[in-house]
């Protein structure tokens, strides 16, 4: 969820970590790549990411390798290896080569393009692609395991001593947005970093917090992290497949709240000022929100 392990860009002029992987490394990586049948002629850190994740060229092209990492913001391995198979197969993530269900460690096809940044977000086509995206990511049987941003926003409250208040807040969020809801397999975690765009068509990477949420989630958090405005908002659900005034389009607006007080309380446990947790009250406060809230859940709403 909130930002842990996002991925960077997979381009070749995007920044990564000028450090080189030492020797226990860089043969752990071999062990995963020969386990798969391939060999490595190079392993490059993918910098920024806590995913222990590498670019590495091989003999059978430029493939991306993790490996299994321990840690206590990750989830069960075998469920997200089972959501990026199935992502993959609906055109969601890159072809899946490899996995150990046990560690989490794979091995994926290089994804075309380059990921994306905040400024890339004002591009009304870009935000069409990741909608059609998402989109996909959707549509097909359920991903193992559920996601519940209540859940999450009181376990990240506990670990504070101090944010009760703000787990109380979205909690009634949550319960007021349960009228109409439908569970649906979502990325859970679709940050600028972890969608990779070739122009034509985007994938999305870094799986480790896939289940089962409300679609809308996803919608918002993009919109959060892209920091889009209306506009952008609109060509986002336009790409989705779904009108920018009818109840879905309001369900994402008021799910962006409870995006920014999850992710708010995430910050703080990492050192943040969590920041979010005031936007997220100041959006509650406004006098849109309110009808946001009712528009999203009518008899008819989904």
């Amino acid at each position: 969820m909130a930002r842990c392990g996002s991925a960077p860009s997979l381009s070749s002029t995007s920044p990564r970590s000028t450090a080189e992987p030492d020797a226990a490394i860089r043969a752990a990586v071999a062990r995963v790549l020969a386990a798969s049948g391939r060999s490595a002629r190079d392993v490059r850190p993918l910098g920024g990411s806590r995913n222990r994740l590498f670019l590495c060229a091989t003999n059978d092209g430029e493939l991306m390798v993790r490996l299994a990492r321990p840690g206590e913001d990750f989830a069960d391995p075998r469920h997200e290896l089972a959501a990026m198979r199935a992502a993959a197969a609906r055109g969601a993530a890159p072809a899946v080569l490899w996995t150990d269900d046990a560690s989490g460690a794979f091995v994926v096809a290089r994804a075309p393009g380059h990921a994306l940044d905040p400024s890339a977000m004002r591009d009304g086509m870009v935000l069409e692609r990741v909608g059609r995206a998402l989109a996909r990511a959707h549509d097909g049987p359920p991903f193992p395991g559920v996601l519940d941003p209540a859940a999450a926003l009181a376990r990240y409250a506990g670990a504070l001593g101090d944010a009760a208040d703000v787990a109380a807040v979205g909690l009634r969020l949550w319960r007021a947005l349960a009228p109409g809801r439908r569970l649906t397999s979502c990325h859970n975690d679709p940050v600028p970093a972890n969608l990779i765009d070739d122009g034509d068509y985007v994938l999305m990477v870094d799986w480790e917090f896939a289940g089962q949420n409300d679609p809308a989630w996803d919608l918002a958090y993009v919109a959060v992290e892209g920091d889009l405005d209306e506009p952008g908002l609109d060509r986002l659900l336009a790409g989705y497949g779904v009108s920018g005034d009818g109840h879905f389009a309001a369900r994402v607006r008021a799910t962006r709240a409870m995006v920014l007080l999850v992710n708010g309380l995430w910050d703080r446990r990492h050192g943040g000022t969590g920041a979010q947790v005031a936007a997220a009250r100041a959006a509650m406060d406004s006098e849109a929100f309110s009808g946001q809230v009712r528009a999203a859940t009518a008899e008819d709403a989904l």
